[in-house]
């Protein structure tokens, strides 16, 4: 098989594209060698880092649960629990009326938590405190839950970045945002070696608004020797959505990150989510956070927040794709949301179907250019 350094650029649900164009990517002989991926991008890098092949994509991104909806609708759970200490200095507890005799402080102090635990209680104020508090409306431990089931059944549930490497040989970086130095930060074996695979990727699709920032802990270690402890994370496509430039730059921080020569142009493959482009056969979908993943009352607010997200992640790396355009593949997902996480099985395999007949299609063409 012939070795290929992909870039798997972010974009929501809609990423589920990916897992066509990589089942098109294998049965065209290829293998991946360095795989750089972001947000939904990064998930799809993860698993076939892991060991995954088409077949396993595809049956992946169909599972469904108990009740027969897509899993993916798992990746918004309820938020919390919250500590004592994230309740106690919480922006909500400084609202609270203050208790100012020391002998009643600590009183007080119990007082507020229950009074913060009663209204967690009541529907929305703990998606609310969520996004106040934490920076996201819903918990991510679904997801987590689901990313680390799916790299265990290749015996890679709890690995490493360092440890996913010495297993498998392959070469996966994940983009991620360090909001509190407002810098992109490549992960991947030589970076941190020590970071667990599965919060890496959490990192990478944490969309500002919708999931919590994840707090870099100092048991993941350093970061190209910098202790990043108590940094806040979030998606990798804030600053690099489509992210060609650690396989193609000769800027130093690059290569020290990346630690080998760029691509070749003939060994590169860049895939794009191309929202202009139609889904052969897609029925129509339900609209962002449908069906199970949301409850009604917070359809207002996903509104605003898709809105927001298909700005965001758009045209942040088209310098570099401009003098690549020959190595990237466009993978059709007009019509379908950023967050569109409950989509149904014919809509998803319209998807796949669609990723995978793009990859085909460029194959093809770049045989005839040869």
């Amino acid at each position: 098989m012939q070795p290929i350094d992909i870039v798997l650029e972010g974009g929501g649900a809609r990423g589920l594209a990916h897992n066509g164009a990589m089942a098109a990517i294998f049965a065209a002989g290829h293998r991946p060698r360095r795989l750089v991926g972001t947000s939904a991008g990064a998930i799809t890098a993860a698993l076939v880092a892991a060991g995954h092949d088409g077949a396993d994509l595809r049956r992946i991104s169909l599972q469904t649960t108990a009740a027969g909806v897509s899993r993916m609708t798992q990746f918004f759970s309820h938020p919390g629990p919250f500590s004592d200490a994230q309740l106690d200095g919480s922006r909500l507890a400084a609202m609270l009326p203050a208790v100012d005799l020391p002998a009643l402080r600590r009183v007080g102090r119990r007082m507020e938590r229950a009074l913060l635990r009663a209204l967690l209680e009541v529907p929305g104020f703990a998606n609310l405190f969520s996004e106040v508090e934490l920076g996201g409306l819903f918990g991510a431990a679904g997801f987590v839950d689901w990313l680390r089931e799916q790299l265990a059944a290749r015996g890679l549930g709890e690995a490493t970045f360092g440890q996913m490497f010495e297993r498998t040989g392959v070469h996966l970086t994940v983009v991620v945002t360090d909001t509190d130095d407002a810098t992109e930060v490549l992960l991947n074996h030589l970076t941190a070696p020590d970071c667990p695979v599965v919060m890496g990727v959490r990192m990478s699709m944490s969309i500002p608004f919708v999931w919590p920032e994840v707090v870099w802990e100092r048991a993941w270690g350093l970061v190209q020797e910098r202790d990043l402890t108590g940094h806040r994370f979030v998606d990798g496509g804030v600053v690099s959505n489509f992210a060609l430039r650690p396989l193609v730059s000769e800027e130093a921080w690059v290569r020290q990150a990346m630690g080998v020569p760029v691509t070749p142009e003939h060994e590169l493959l860049g895939l794009r989510l191309d929202d202009t482009a139609e889904v052969p056969g897609a029925p129509e979908g339900h609209g962002l956070f449908a069906g199970h993943a949301v409850e009604a009352s917070h359809r207002g607010v996903a509104e605003r927040v898709e809105r927001v997200l298909n700005t965001l992640l758009s045209g942040n790396d088209d310098a570099v794709a401009e003098r690549h355009l020959k190595r990237i593949c466009r993978l059709p997902s007009r019509g379908y949301g950023v967050t569109e996480f409950d989509m149904s099985p014919a809509r998803i395999e319209a998807l796949l179907a669609a990723g995978e007949a793009a990859v085909d299609a460029w194959f093809a063409d770049q045989l005839v250019q040869v």
